[in-house]
């Protein structure tokens, strides 16, 4: 550790030298510090000193200077990028209500995708599940961008046009759960476009949070959607940001050296027992009684999206295409048709059986079974993760919803693809291992997978189901 403080004093010493030229450039010194793999698509993380000063240093860097640079460098600057790094850095979840407008700014229309990189980044290290997962993690979060899990967007496009040509007039209900910022539910919407009658659910448990001022003189307060007190934003600079939680934390080392990093470095507090207010509970008491129009008070309640503004863009502009709904996975919304059900189904990372699996196999199945109440008998199933941190690789399972049971019947592993079955939808021929998993015997894989190997106890729990 001892021999890597030179490189730290260094980048410290280069970024307090370019901090003439404005707080933006000492923001992309220490961007340029970060690994260049994405710490949301890469499952990047830092692991030199320097790299982590850099990440302690962006967690609550003013935003101000940033955004200003994001609206006047072009695309093609080396320092606009390192501009949309430095900003997807940042934990300070009220620096999204100032982020979210440029979306409808004149002139920021080719910089769309980078403001959505910038949102889903922050959401990526702040918003978490507070939830009783009992699995081998228990920090579900907010992860996602373009393009993830497209392969499972895929046999949902080619499965779904072939049913409608066999069911020209037949009305079709998609759904796709712990939707985080939805992009991935945009995709698969646009690409149904030319479908009829087809309609897609996306939902989450949570789409959205709430920034309070006016509620104590010196912070501002954000509570997640369910009225938890999760950041105190101080009002001037004697305060210091408090956050309740942080994925930052679990950065290689231990947690208390991070812990450390967040606080000497980057004057951050963390944990309820350092909450610089008087008392958490009686502040979520209050918030519970406030509205909307508490403004008349002296209070100003803002309600923030999750979802991408592209998303809600689509949805309020095609509502008979695409809905948004705040649901939990083991409680799913049913589909808008009265007595209608799914046909296909895609829930990614929140149930998957990969080593880092936040709940058990026995919530897993519980889970599983409420989203496949509300679908098609025939209908599919997709539950999986497009990668782990450890093994670049997909883990995906697909059932299919035979006499009301979800029955395995494929699982992907790549990059060294091994399926152990495959049923290409509605119509298709059954396989003799089809046939099994029909009968409610999940099929066998047809050669050994070391590294990912369905779990005996994981194909017991479906044999009892069935």
């Amino acid at each position: 550790m001892a021999f890597q403080l030179p490189s730290v004093a260094i980048l410290l010493v280069t970024a307090q030298v370019v901090r003439i030229f404005g707080r933006g450039s000492e923001a992309r010194v220490y961007a340029w510090a970060l690994p260049k793999q994405d710490f949301v698509r890469d499952y990047a993380e830092p692991e030199t000193l320097s790299e982590k000063f850099a990440v302690a240093k962006l967690f609550h860097f003013p935003v101000d200077p940033l955004i200003r640079d994001l609206v006047r460098l072009p695309p093609s600057d080396v320092r606009y990028r390192a501009t949309v790094r430095a900003l997807s850095m940042n934990a300070d979840l009220t620096s999204l209500a100032k982020i979210r407008p440029l979306w409808n700014t004149p002139g920021m229309e080719m910089k769309r995708r980078d403001i959505s990189t910038i949102r889903m980044g922050i959401q990526y290290q702040e918003k978490l599940l507070f939830a009783k997962t009992d699995g081998l993690r228990d920090t579900p979060n907010a992860r996602t961008w373009w393009d993830r899990g497209i392969e499972t967007v895929n046999r949902i496009v080619a499965r779904v046009k072939a049913y409608r040509l066999e069911h020209p007039s037949e009305p079709i209900y998609i759904f796709d759960g712990a939707i985080s910022s939805g992009v991935m539910t945009l995709q698969l919407a646009r690409r149904l476009a030319d479908v009829p009658d087809v309609h897609i659910t996306g939902f989450d448990i949570s789409l959205n949070y709430t920034i309070v001022d006016g509620l104590t003189p010196d912070y501002r307060l954000v509570f997640d959607s369910f009225g938890r007190l999760v950041q105190a934003v101080p009002t001037d600079s004697r305060g210091r940001f408090w956050t309740r939680w942080t994925l930052a934390l679990y950065l290689p080392e231990s947690q208390a050296f991070n812990e450390a990093m967040l606080m000497t470095i980057g004057g951050i507090l963390i944990g309820d027992d350092r909450c610089p207010l008087p008392s958490i509970k009686e502040i979520e008491s209050t918030f519970q009684t406030l509205s909307s129009r508490s403004s008349a008070a002296g209070i100003q309640v803002t309600s923030i999206d999750f979802v991408d503004p592209e998303v809600r863009a689509f949805a309020d502009e095609h509502p008979d295409r695409l809905s948004l709904v705040q649901a939990d996975v083991f409680n799913p919304p049913h589909p808008p048709g009265i007595g209608s059900r799914y046909l296909e189904g895609r829930l990614m990372g929140l149930f998957s059986r990969d080593k880092e699996r936040y709940f058990s196999f026995g919530q897993i199945k519980r889970g599983i079974d409420a989203l496949a109440g509300t679908m098609l008998d025939g209908g599919h199933l997709q539950v999986g993760i497009d990668q782990t941190r450890h093994h670049k690789e997909l883990l995906l399972d697909e059932y299919r919803i035979i006499a009301g049971v979800p029955t395995l019947v494929h699982t992907t592993y790549k990059p060294d693809i091994h399926v152990t079955d495959t049923d290409s939808g509605p119509g298709a021929n059954s396989t003799a291992s089809g046939a099994a998993a029909s009968a409610g015997a999940p099929p066998a894989p047809s050669a050994p997978v070391e590294r990912r190997a369905i779990s005996p106890a994981f194909n017991r729990l479906f044999q009892r189901a069935a």
